[in-house]
C-alpha cells in the first residue's frame, strides 16, 4: 500500500511538472507568434497572443494547433486612398497549420470584429479642407446617425440610414433626405439638396485586412461601426505560398 501511495505521488508530481513544462512552452510560443505576427501584418507593436488547447507540445509536435486568438489594439485599414484605424480588433484563428520548418503559420478558418469610430468614419469620409461635412452617430436600431455640418456645427435635422457591405465596398443610404433649401445660411447654397445626398449616401473601398480575412457584415452600435470578420486560409506568420 506504501508502494501504491509512493507511486501515486510521483505521478502526481511528474505530472506537475509536465503541465508546468506545457504551458511555459505556451507562454514562449505565443510571445513568438506575437514577434512574427508584428513583422507579417507590419504592426507597431506586438498583438496580445492566446493559443487553445491542451496539451501544446502535442500541437506542436503535430504542427496543428487547435486555436489561436489574436489582439490588436489600432490596425491600420485603407478606406479609398486614406488611413484609417480599427479598433480592438479581435481575431479568432482555428485548425492552425504551422509549415516551413515553423516559420508559416496558416489558420483554416477565421473569425473576428473590430470597431471604426464615429470620428474615424466621419474622418474618413469628410475631405480635410471641405467646409461642409458630415457628422456621424449611433442612431439606434443598427442604424448610423448623420448630421450635416458648416464649419464643424451641426446644421439641419439628423438624418438615419443603413451601412452595409458588398465584398470590399462599404455603402451609406439614407431613404429619406429631407431638403435643406429653408435652412438658413447652408440653403441659400446652389444645388444643396443635391450636395447633401452625395455626401450622406456614400461608397467607399475597404482594404488592408489580414490576407484571407474579409468583412462579413457592419453593424452599428454605440461604439461606433462594428466590423464582423471571417476568412478562410488566413495567414498568420510568413509569406504567402508561392503559386
Amino acid at each position: 500500500m506504501r508502494a501504491l501511495r509512493i507511486g501515486l505521488i510521483l505521478l502526481v508530481i511528474l505530472g506537475g511538472l509536465a503541465v508546468g513544462a506545457d504551458r511555459l512552452a505556451v507562454h514562449v510560443a505565443e510571445g513568438e507568434i506575437a514577434s512574427k505576427v508584428r513583422t507579417t501584418q507590419g504592426l507597431e507593436s506586438d498583438p496580445s497572443v492566446s493559443i487553445g488547447g491542451f496539451p501544446f507540445l502535442t500541437q506542436l509536435v503535430g504542427k496543428e494547433l487547435e486555436s489561436v486568438e489574436l489582439g490588436v489594439d489600432s490596425y491600420a485599414v485603407r478606406v479609398d486612398d486614406q488611413e484609417g484605424a480599427v479598433e480592438d480588433l479581435t481575431i479568432r484563428l482555428e485548425d492552425v497549420r504551422l509549415e516551413n520548418n515553423y516559420e508559416r503559420a496558416v489558420a483554416a478558418r477565421a473569425t473576428g470584429e473590430g470597431t471604426l469610430s464615429y470620428e474615424e468614419m466621419q474622418r474618413l469620409t469628410v475631405p480635410e479642407d471641405s467646409t461642409f461635412g458630415v457628422a456621424w452617430g449611433y442612431g439606434g436600431e443598427g442604424e448610423v446617425e448623420l448630421r450635416v455640418t458648416v464649419m464643424g456645427q451641426a446644421v439641419g435635422p439628423a438624418m438615419t440610414g443603413d451601412i452595409t457591405v458588398d465584398g470590399d465596398l462599404v455603402r451609406v443610404s439614407v431613404e429619406d433626405i429631407p431638403s435643406f433649401a429653408d435652412i438658413p445660411v447652408i440653403g441659400a447654397i446652389d444645388g444643396i439638396d443635391d450636395r447633401v445626398r452625395e455626401r450622406v449616401d456614400q461608397q467607399r473601398q475597404l482594404s488592408g485586412l489580414p490576407s484571407g480575412v474579409e468583412v462579413e457584415g457592419l453593424e452599428a452600435t454605440e461604439d461606433g461601426v462594428t466590423l464582423r470578420l471571417s476568412g478562410t486560409d488566413v495567414i498568420l506568420t510568413g509569406a504567402a505560398a508561392p503559386e
